[in-house]
């Protein structure tokens, strides 16, 4: 059985960065929400496809505020990012070639991804930030829906424990 989250280390403090944070794990929830439901496999696809733009605006986002405060280790951050993406790029066309049973082992991904990227990538960042004088965050917005992030985690821990 997987282990929860402790929802509290998924804040960082910086509330552009917790509110960025919140709107991608609304679409990672939406995600869950239709692998949940066993919707048909195109709404599926067509959320996941959302899922991997949500995630190419956020991490677009938090490299441009990286390059705004000088953040040392911003190029080994921006190589995690691209590592999330082509991985969830390589799952979505496992997914999308028919392998059905990909979902779940994408929601154990998002699951690893939320745990280790946002606790502790993101929280180095998030120490950093808090250490300067002024901290310069040239605004993104793209929508502004926040997310109650419990539901996904519970969510995820059901899709997970159907393996």
């Amino acid at each position: 059985m997987r282990k929860s989250i402790n929802l509290s280390t998924l804040k960082t403090g910086i509330q552009f960065l917790d509110h960025q944070n919140a709107l991608l794990i609304n679409s990672i929830d939406q995600y869950a929400d239709a692998v949940l439901e066993n919707q048909n496999p195109d709404i599926i696809t067509r959320q996941l496809d959302q899922l991997i733009n949500d995630t190419k605006f956020h991490f677009y986002t938090e490299e441009q505020i990286m390059i705004q405060n000088n953040y040392p280790k911003a190029k080994a951050h921006e190589q995690s990012h691209d590592k999330i993406i082509r991985r969830l790029i390589t799952l979505n066309n496992m997914y999308k070639l028919g392998n059905k049973n990909m979902d779940r082992v994408i929601a154990i991904f998002f699951g690893d991804w939320i745990k280790s990227h946002i606790e502790k990538t993101d929280m180095q960042f998030a120490a950093y930030l808090n250490t300067q004088e002024e901290i310069n965050i040239k605004s993104f917005r793209r929508r502004s829906s926040a997310a109650n992030i419990k539901p996904l985690i519970n969510k995820l821990n059901t899709v997970t424990n159907l393996i």
